[in-house]
């Protein structure tokens, strides 16, 4: 019987000595190079984060006011007025509408209320405010017959018809000019996303 033999099975990579400098690659070794993540990658994807959350709060007050606004309102809706008013009868009720009638000497107005199963009309007594045929108000009242509602206070939206567009004209203009001063003097950086001062403007 022969002496018995130990085999040494030799690494084919070779670990550096204490003496080669640092970060110097030694033959025979495997040497992974890992590149860091640039600053600018981990802001942006923190930014998307931030945003995606803000959004995700908003869009979930936006849902739970949906779901509990029925449940805290306390003043019956058009709904209710359009379909079973005498039981609204001496009721406080807060609603908006669009004036079609004014009677300026006799302090009265006739509005229109809209509803998911149609219009109606109220006839609002101690109306005092200058509204053309048209526009649109909002009343806070008690509801004294099915169809009369005595106003206790009156706020105009619109004072007419075409009061609406302007608005929506001068908020439409207002933000064009606002953007416009903002981008003369500001630029978006499209790599970081972020704005920056023009170094033209």
């Amino acid at each position: 019987m022969g002496a018995s033999r130990s085999y040494v099975r030799r690494s084919p990579f070779r670990e550096p000595s204490r003496n080669t400098p640092r970060g110097e690659l030694t033959p025979g070794r495997k040497t992974y190079i890992v590149r860091p993540v640039p600053p600018s990658l981990v802001r942006q994807w923190h930014r998307g984060v931030i945003v995606f959350a803000l959004v995700a709060l908003l869009v979930g007050m936006g849902v739970h006011y949906g779901a509990v606004e029925d449940d805290r309102w306390p003043y019956p809706d058009e709904d209710d007025l359009a379909s079973q008013p005498a039981e609204h009868v001496g009721d406080e009720v807060f609603l908006f509408g669009t004036v079609t009638a004014i009677d300026t000497d006799a302090g009265t107005a006739t509005i229109r209320v809209e509803a998911d199963s149609g219009s109606f009309s109220l006839s609002v007594q101690s109306f005092d405010r200058s509204v053309k045929p048209g526009g649109i108000v909002q009343i806070l009242g008690e509801l004294t017959t099915e169809r009369t509602l005595d106003a206790e206070r009156v706020v105009v939206v619109n004072s007419s018809s075409g009061a609406e567009w302007y608005k929506y004209g001068v908020s439409v203009l207002g933000a064009v000019l606002v953007l416009l001063a903002f981008f003369r003097y500001w630029r978006i950086d499209w790599d970081t996303w972020t704005f920056e001062v023009r170094r033209d403007g």
